[in-house]
């Protein structure tokens, strides 16, 4: 048995989702340049500031395949890697609500030594209460 969502309830998951597409931006992007192997590096870091933030996205490339982890104040919380096509994409179905004075790191490791390839990393979201 389904239950039934009133005329209400409707409107306000309406309103959300109107509200993440509209105020969703790029917080944060960087270049990591000529990554070492088998040494975790930094690519990205961002500070939530005074203010929460909502993570939409977290986009991420690079020349070489490599392990994306994502931290909260050093606390690695999600681990990706890269597959045949390079990039990486942390799928955040809810808006990942990051708490104000927390520092969001996107981090890589690849494995290919002698290599000294370039990643990229796009944290997306916006800021709210």
């Amino acid at each position: 048995m389904g239950v039934a969502l009133g005329v209400g309830a409707a409107s306000i998951v309406g309103d959300i989702s109107a509200l993440i597409t509209s105020n969703t931006t790029v917080v944060a992007n960087n270049v990591a340049s000529s990554v070492p192997a088998n040494i975790e590096t930094t690519i990205v870091s961002y500070s939530t500031g005074a203010t929460a933030t909502y993570i939409t996205t977290i986009l991420c490339s690079g020349q070489q395949y490599g392990k994306f982890r994502y931290f909260e104040n050093l606390t690695p919380l999600i681990v990706l890697r890269g597959g045949s096509d390079r990039n990486v994409l942390f799928t955040i179905n809810t808006p990942l609500k990051v708490a104000a004075g927390v520092t969001i790191d996107i981090k890589v490791t690849h494995f290919n030594t002698g290599d000294l390839p370039d990643f990229e990393a796009s944290i997306l979201g916006y800021k709210g209460p």
